[in-house]
C-alpha cells in the first residue's frame, strides 16, 4: 500500500513538472504574442496617419489602403492566437496539484457563512492558487479562506480550528486567497504581502 502511494506520489510530481515548464513556455508565448499584437496596433497607428496625408487623387492612396488592410489583419490573427494562449494557460492552471487536508464552516449572525479550508499544493503559481481559490464555495456577506501549504505532512485540518491553527505550521504556509465579505478577492503570503503573479 506504501508502496502504491510512494508511486502515485512521485507520477503527481511528474505531471506537476511537465506543468510547470509547459506554463513556463506558455507565459514567454504570451509575452511574445502580447508583443506582436502591440507592434500590429502601432504599425496601424502609423498606416492610419499616413493615409490621413493622402488623398484620394494620389497614387499613394491605394498603398495606405492595402498597408492598412494588413496591419488590421495582423491585429486580428494576434488577438486569435492571444485566445488560443489564454486557453493554453488557464489548461496549465487546473494541472496545478492540489489536496484540500481540511474545511471548517460556521454560520455567521447575518445568515451567510464562514469558511476556512488548508489545502496542500507543491506549487508557488499565484495564478493557479487564486483560481482555486474562487472555485471554492461563498456565500455572499460571508468569507472564504484557503490557506496553501507546500508540505503535505505538515498542512494542518482546519476542521475544527478555523484559522487558528498551531504556528508551527506557519514555515510551511505559502499562501492565503480570501473572498471578503464584499465579494474582494485578495492572495496573500504568509506575511501579508500581496502575491501579483
Amino acid at each position: 500500500m506504501k508502496r502504491i502511494i510512494f508511486l502515485l506520489l512521485i507520477l503527481q510530481l511528474l505531471n506537476f513538472g511537465c506543468a510547470k515548464k509547459e506554463g513556463k513556455d506558455i507565459t514567454k508565448k504570451s509575452t511574445l504574442r502580447n508583443a506582436f499584437l502591440l507592434e500590429a496596433k502601432g504599425e496601424y497607428s502609423k498606416a492610419i496617419e499616413k493615409f490621413k496625408k493622402v488623398s484620394p487623387n494620389d497614387e499613394k492612396y491605394n498603398k495606405a489602403q492595402e498597408s492598412i488592410a494588413r496591419c488590421e489583419k495582423k491585429i486580428i490573427e494576434a488577438k486569435e492566437q492571444s485566445k488560443i494562449i489564454q486557453k493554453k494557460e488557464k489548461e496549465v492552471v487546473e494541472k496545478v496539484y492540489f489536496k484540500q487536508v481540511g474545511y471548517y464552516k460556521k454560520k455567521l449572525p447575518n445568515g451567510s457563512n464562514k469558511r476556512v479550508f488548508s489545502v496542500y499544493t507543491p506549487s508557488n503559481n499565484g495564478e493557479a492558487m487564486k483560481q482555486y481559490g474562487r472555485k471554492q464555495m461563498y456565500s455572499a456577506g460571508g468569507t472564504t479562506s484557503v490557506f496553501f501549504f507546500n508540505n503535505l505532512d505538515n498542512t494542518p485540518d482546519v476542521t475544527f480550528v478555523a484559522e487558528n491553527f498551531d504556528k508551527n505550521y506557519k514555515k510551511y504556509w505559502i499562501a492565503l486567497y480570501v473572498k471578503g465579505t464584499t465579494g474582494k478577492e485578495s492572495l496573500t503570503n504568509n506575511k501579508g504581502q500581496l502575491i501579483t503573479e
